[in-house]
């Protein structure tokens, strides 16, 4: 009996400890298929949070993905083609690289017809900043090239605006020491163009359309260069619309050595270096003023150097009926002055030369004719190592009034007359 009482304790123990480990396996599988369940899909979003994480070898696909994106590798930029990338995002300073020969590496479309393909915009307040540098290394290249492609309109292929009171629209500098270098430079290549085209726009104070200034001893602060060899060209063209406007203006400002305001120059056998027009039909016109306001000066200055030739330091041509080939006036009431003063060093040479070219007699004209309104004056008066003395021609002397003579040279013998004279 007691054996029998021991056989069941044991059978009942090892049915326990059975019934035990069948639980704790039967617990385990249950936390298994709880740790293996499946994402539940929900109607709305962002709905309830799941806990747990996923790890998938395939390819997942959805319509939006939301979250930090913070361990995200291996993004083709390529499949990018929606929305927009904020400037923040990227880096400073932002540099791309290429080498296509047809396109840039950075272009800029905008089909606004008040846009900007391209702006760039410097906006500290101090500084040499730029909105926009252009580089180039090449030595043909160019920093900033604009294009305007229309054919028809005023359009600008560079275009510079500036707000300061002192400030500069275009700014162009070449800063080589040695070498043909331009600050800027210009190009037409049209038949009516004009290569650097300056307007001020203001009705009032000293403007200046175009201003050239050079620091060099023997530069130029404007020069102006037609190449064709034929046609009316000029390397310089000036105009001025106001009735007390200068078409050009030219200053030597330095008090000493041999300066000129303006200064031409024709290797033309036929050329003029310095021409002056004026077209109008009225009015007291001169095609060419000369003012000197020095004690010893000289308005107008003509030069021919040449040793032979027949050559003229100054010709004035008049085709008036009332006309004078040559006017000068001295407009002091004292001193020795001269209206016109002629003088020659030649040994065969003639201080003034007058000559009348009419042969039909039709007419008087005069050869010199010179006229004094003083009473002690002359109208014409020779003066040499023999006193007052007349070779050729006819003498006429008429007194107009007290001590008044007027000397008329003809082509007459003169002997009569000149006792006339002498009386």
């Amino acid at each position: 009996m007691f054996r029998f009482s021991i056989y069941v304790a044991s059978v009942l123990f090892a049915l326990t400890l059975c019934t035990f480990a069948a639980m704790r396996a039967h617990a385990g599988a249950a936390q298994d298929v709880v740790s293996l369940a499946y994402v539940k899909l929900q109607a709305t979003t962002p709905g309830t949070p799941q806990t747990g994480h996923a790890n998938i070898t395939g390819t997942q696909i959805a319509g939006q993905f939301q979250g930090g994106g913070a361990q995200l590798t291996g993004l083709d930029a390529a499949n990018i083609n929606v929305g927009t990338l904020n400037i923040a995002r990227l880096p400073n300073p932002f540099v791309l690289s290429g080498s296509n020969p047809l396109a840039g590496t950075i272009t800029g479309v905008n089909t606004s017809d008040t846009g900007f393909g391209v702006i760039g915009k410097a906006t500290s307040a101090t500084g040499v900043t730029y909105g926009i540098y252009g580089r180039s290394d090449s030595e043909d290249g160019t920093g900033v090239l604009g294009s305007a492609t229309k054919m028809i309109g005023i359009n600008s292929g560079v275009k510079g605006q500036t707000n300061s009171t002192s400030g500069r629209g275009v700014f162009g500098w070449a800063f080589q020491t040695t070498g043909n270098t331009y600050g800027g430079y210009f190009q037409s290549d049209s038949d009516s163009g004009c290569g650097v085209y300056g307007w001020v726009t203001r009705g009032t104070g000293a403007t200046i359309g175009v201003f050239g200034q050079s620091e060099s001893n023997s530069g130029y602060g404007v020069i102006g260069k037609a190449t064709d060899g034929t046609g009316a060209t000029f390397g310089v063209y000036g105009r001025s619309d106001s009735t007390a406007g200068t078409g050009v203006w030219g200053s030597a400002t330095t008090g000493t050595g041999v300066t000129t305001g303006v200064y031409g120059r024709s290797s033309s056998t036929s050329g003029t270096g310095v021409y002056g027009f004026a077209p109008a039909g009225t009015g007291t016109t001169y095609g060419m003023y000369g003012q000197s306001n020095s004690t010893s000066g000289t308005g107008v200055e003509g030069l021919a150097i040449a040793s032979s030739g027949t050559t003229y330091g100054v010709v004035g041509l008049s085709n008036s009926q009332d006309g004078r080939g040559v006017f000068g006036s001295a407009t002091s009431g004292t001193g020795t002055t001269y209206g016109v003063k002629g003088q020659s060093s030649s040994t065969d040479g003639r201080g003034v030369y007058g000559l009348a070219t009419d042969t039909t007699g039709s007419g008087t004209s005069f050869g010199v004719y010179g006229e004094s309104n003083s009473t002690t004056g002359h109208g014409v008066l020779r003066l040499g190592h023999r006193g007052l003395r007349w070779r050729k021609g006819r003498v006429r002397a008429e007194r107009r009034r007290p001590r008044y003579w007027r000397i008329r040279l003809g082509h007459q013998r003169h002997r009569n007359h000149l006792r006339r004279a002498r009386r």
